[in-house]
This record gives structure tokens, C-alpha cells and sequence, in this order.
């Protein structure tokens, strides 16, 4: 993860000393497909031709700086273009991996808030505490309902100011080619 990284970042630094002038982003702001599958792919070529030079120190980074050239001049991209497509799938990946990490939160939460909800109840209805010293008091079980409601609260408004921040658009266009971006990015 940390090798995806630091070759992002070299990646975005190389690009971003060889952009061209002419190219812009669209005045929609919105990536095409036709992007995406080329930014993917290029991604791809790259990673694959960096694990080959890496072994060769000398003159590596000249080296990485041509072939970054040729490999977009393939996929028929410009180093402009290639910032610009990168940043907003880089930016889609980051709310997709935060939206599956609190689906996968939000489930347990749930769940949590379930199981406290029929202890709270079942307690309630007996009109005794748990026997077993270890189970939460009826207190301590009520606090912990409390804050996992809060926490979904703020879960929920977190995500859906991502949500606002982010381009559905390029999440749409990046899920549909989640595959291939993971395995370009080494990213799982």
C-alpha cells in the first residue's frame, strides 16, 4: 500500500512537471469513460514497467520520466490530462474505500444497537438486572445504546457530506471499473 502510494505521488510529480499547457479539464468537470478506461490502463502499464526498473537504480528516474511519456502517449493521454483524470479517481477511490469501511461499521453498529435494545427490553420486562456479573448493567447497557446511536448519527452525516464533496459521476464511472483500477493500483 504504501509502494501505491509513493508511486502515486511520483506519478502526479512527474506529470506534473511535463504537462502540456493546452490541455483543460471540461467545463463539466465530469471524467468519460473513454478516461477512465485509458488512465486506468496507463496506470497499469506504468506500475508494471516501475516493478521492472526498479532493479536498476542508475538513471532510474530519467528513465521512469520517458517511459511514463511513452506509456501515456499508448493510452493517448496527455500529462495534463493524466493529473486531472488521476486526482478525481484518486478521489473517488478514497470515498469508496470510506463508504465499504462504514457500510462494514455501520452494519456492526447496528447490529450492537439490536442486541442492546432486546437486553434493555428483555430487563425491563423481568424487572431484574443480569445475573451474570459480566453482562453490562442495565445503566451501562442504556449509555452504550446512547452512544451507538450517536455514532451511526454522525456516521450517517459524515458520509453524506462525502458524498456531497465527491462526483457521483466519477464514483458511478470508477465502480463500474473497480477491477481493473485494484488491479492496476495493487490496491485491494
Amino acid at each position: 500500500m504504501r509502494n501505491v502510494c509513493i508511486t502515486l505521488l511520483l506519478l502526479g510529480w512527474i506529470g506534473c512537471g511535463l504537462c502540456a499547457a493546452d490541455w483543460r479539464p471540461p467545463a463539466d468537470g465530469r471524467l468519460t469513460e473513454t478516461q477512465v478506461v485509458a488512465t486506468i490502463a496507463a496506470m497499469k502499464d506504468f506500475m508494471d514497467a516501475s516493478a521492472t526498473s526498479n532493479a536498476q537504480p542508475d538513471g532510474a528516474l530519467d528513465h521512469a520520466s520517458t517511459r511514463f511519456s511513452q506509456i501515456l502517449a499508448q493510452h493517448d493521454l496527455e500529462e495534463e490530462e493524466w493529473n486531472w483524470a488521476l486526482g478525481q479517481l484518486t478521489e473517488a477511490w478514497a470515498y469508496i474505500l470510506w463508504d465499504e469501511q462504514w457500510t462494514q461499521s455501520r452494519n456492526a453498529l447496528l447490529e450492537k444497537q439490536k442486541q442492546l435494545t432486546a437486553q434493555i427490553a428483555s430487563w425491563r420486562a423481568g424487572a431484574t438486572q443480569p445475573k451474570d456479573p459480566a453482562d453490562p448493567s442495565l445503566a451501562q447497557a442504556e449509555s452504550e445504546l446512547a452512544e451507538a446511536r450517536i455514532a451511526l448519527e454522525n456516521g450517517d452525516a459524515s458520509m453524506e457530506q462525502a458524498a456531497k464533496d465527491v462526483s457521483a459521476h466519477h464514483v458511478r464511472l470508477l465502480k463500474k471499473h473497480l477491477d481493473a483500477w485494484r488491479k492496476a493500483t495493487g490496491m485491494k
